[in-house]
């Protein structure tokens, strides 16, 4: 169950106090990635609002600490990103998972995406990870120490049973 929010709030005092620094209209965030080197540099996975359309949802970047947003990953009106990581090893490359969850919980527009420029641009990948009309939800999680080892976790609903399936690519996918 999830609660629909008023956008990405920030701390500079260590949680103290927070304002309000954009994506208003978001509803629903599944991740915030702050680059590992520069704390104004975030990368925010919009699933946007659930069971309707809308042009909010994908991946937003920003580097002034939310002074700005550039909308970098944008699917379709049905499909938000749910999931960001970057490498800590190369916070260059940035992996994202995107979520088509309208009308139903699966899509083809579903899909990991990486990118090696910052999360300035981005690239499917296809190299056997599920796909088609049942993919679902997918979590990622990238080693610390090889930006081209990443694991998927895919709730792949092409399946009878058991939908949940864990994927590892050594090679950046």
């Amino acid at each position: 169950f999830t609660m629909p929010g008023t956008g990405v709030f920030l701390s500079r005092d260590g949680g103290a106090s927070w304002r309000n620094v954009g994506l208003h209209d978001s509803w629903h965030i599944g991740e915030i990635a702050v680059h590992p080197e520069d704390p104004d540099t975030a990368l925010v996975a919009v699933l946007g609002r659930f069971w309707s359309t809308n042009r909010n949802r994908g991946l937003y970047r920003t580097t002034d600490g939310g002074e700005s947003w550039e909308h970098v990953l944008f699917i379709d009106e049905r499909t938000g990103a749910n999931d960001v990581v970057i490498s800590a090893a190369d916070p260059e490359v940035v992996y994202a998972s995107t979520w088509e969850n309208n009308p139903g919980v699966s899509g083809s527009a579903s899909g990991v995406h990486r990118s090696a420029d910052g999360g300035r641009t981005w690239t499917r990948l296809r190299g056997g990870l599920p796909e088609g009309e049942g993919t679902g939800r997918i979590g990622l999680a990238v080693s610390w120490t090889d930006p081209d080892k990443v694991y998927a976790l895919v709730d792949n609903l092409n399946r009878d049973s058991n939908p949940a399936e864990l994927y590892r690519t050594l090679d950046g996918g």
